[in-house]
């Protein structure tokens, strides 16, 4: 798709968890999902399914920050990690995310474009929350929450953003 896989972003997010530690700066991450993407694979088949992952990441690249990471980490779920954001910027740049993909329409080599929409759960730690979690914890713990929020974007009608609390 042209972004880290899973293994290759938990070691980043690992990474950007422990400078962030050091720096005493603020990090934050969103996992998002495409919604109904089954639909997407059963009525043009995986091929242009594929296809449509691999736009999804470019696309989603054109909103983030230079110095933001993007992986996938399972069939059609993606974790960005926002170095040195707080929950408000992260916020922001989920919501902007949102917008744009769900506004664009995906050429592929169906007879016609696909649209599709996503949910997206943010979390952030401050650098306090950190300094009481272990760090191989500390991944794990921001994952699930923005795993929980994500699941609660879908819940409350998909195409849009929840933030951890």
């Amino acid at each position: 798709t042209g972004c880290l896989n899973r293994v290759e972003i938990s070691h980043r997010l690992s990474n950007e968890i422990e400078r962030a530690r050091r720096s005493q700066h603020p990090i934050a991450i969103f996992e998002f999902d495409i919604d109904h993407f089954k639909f997407v694979n059963d009525q043009y088949g995986h091929q242009v399914g594929d296809e449509v992952l691999i736009a999804l990441v470019k696309k989603t690249k054109e909103v983030l920050r230079t110095n933001d990471l993007l992986g996938r980490i399972g069939g059609e779920e993606f974790l960005v990690v926002l170095p040195e954001s707080n929950e408000d910027q992260a916020k922001e740049i989920a919501m902007r995310l949102c917008h744009y993909i769900a506004h664009t329409h995906f050429v592929t080599s169906a007879p016609n474009p696909i649209q599709i929409t996503i949910s997206i759960g943010v979390a952030h730690l401050q650098p306090i929350d950190r300094l009481t979690i272990d760090q191989s914890r500390c991944a794990e713990q921001i994952i699930q929450l923005a795993d929980v929020a994500m699941y609660a974007a879908k819940h409350n009608g998909r195409n849009q953003v929840a933030v951890s609390h």
